[in-house]
């Protein structure tokens, strides 16, 4: 705004003092703006600076387990007091360590499921009775955890409810509900231990004579279902709600299946195979319709 000659008899003193108060509101104006650019420039860097918080938080969060330091095969199974069976994996067993994130699509929790290694021999477990029972056997172990580093709780939880998860090694070409570890036997115990579950899966029978096709290795969260043991693998075991078989004979985990869960492809040596001993077998189980031939 200008004052000059818009009103000329307009003592100049007067004159003086407003000019001098319009370049103050001039001033204070630019200030102002000056200040409600800073508030603009505030709330668009608080959102930006909570995003990257969070971003933070996740990486953190997600790296968390990867920092703990998991347990060798032969650890656990001394300190399952099984040091036979730790001599058996250092000495002769598959190192192995792949890892697979799967979520629970119901309860949105995210876990880190291991394959750490496996080992086949005679006579591993030095508790055993192997006088009435085949000494040849495979044990695998493996680890859970909860992605985002939180200590998982095995067994009962908090709420009453249950947590398990089941495993069994399935064999391609056979239908998983008629033939699979836990027909011919199979096992499992574990601890918990700087917040990550370890589970030393046993089977009894030596898995590698089914070498000569994938033989994998589910592991899968389900309900535990108290029942015979003979309709167990019915109500809870490896049945046709939780996987499904190809026309190629590989395996899946049914499309429908929303619970945490992996599957792994053991490395097996196809030198080791005994097609005879598995035809032996299913016979024992009168298990020969599990091919899909």
């Amino acid at each position: 705004m200008k004052w000059d000659n818009t009103f000329p008899d307009v003592p100049g003193e007067f004159h003086e003092r407003v000019s001098a108060t319009l370049k103050v509101l001039e001033t204070q104006e630019k200030h102002i703006n000056i200040k409600k650019e800073r508030v603009k420039t505030m709330k668009l860097r608080k959102p930006i600076l909570i995003a990257a918080v969070l971003a933070l938080t996740l990486a953190l969060s997600v790296t968390a387990y990867a920092l703990v330091s998991l347990l060798t095969p032969a650890e656990v199974a001394k300190e399952m007091e099984q040091d036979k069976l730790a001599d058996a994996f250092e000495n002769d067993g598959t190192d192995i360590d792949e890892t697979i994130i799967s979520n629970d699509d119901e309860n949105y929790i995210g876990y880190s499921i291991t394959l750490h290694g496996l080992v086949s021999g005679e006579n591993l477990n030095e508790y055993r009775d192997y006088a009435d029972i085949k000494s040849d056997e495979t044990y695998i172990m493996v680890s859970l955890a909860h992605e985002d580093g939180s200590p998982i709780i095995y067994g009962p939880q908090p709420d009453g409810s249950l947590k398990h998860f089941f495993f069994a090694v399935l064999f391609e070409g056979y239908r998983p509900w008629m033939f699979s570890s836990w027909h011919f036997g199979s096992g499992g115990a574990g601890f918990e231990k700087d917040g990550i579950y370890y589970n030393m899966y046993q089977v009894d029978e030596n898995i590698e004579i089914f070498a000569n096709r994938k033989v994998y290795l589910a592991i899968w969260d389900s309900e535990l279902i108290m029942c015979p043991v003979t309709e167990r693998s019915k109500a809870t075991g490896p049945n046709s709600d939780v996987f499904k078989i190809n026309t190629d004979g590989t395996i899946e985990f049914a499309d429908e299946f929303e619970k945490a869960h992996a599957m792994f492809v053991l490395p097996l040596d196809p030198a080791k195979a005994n097609p005879e001993k598995v035809q032996q077998l299913l016979e024992e189980l009168d298990a020969l319709d599990a091919a899909i031939d």
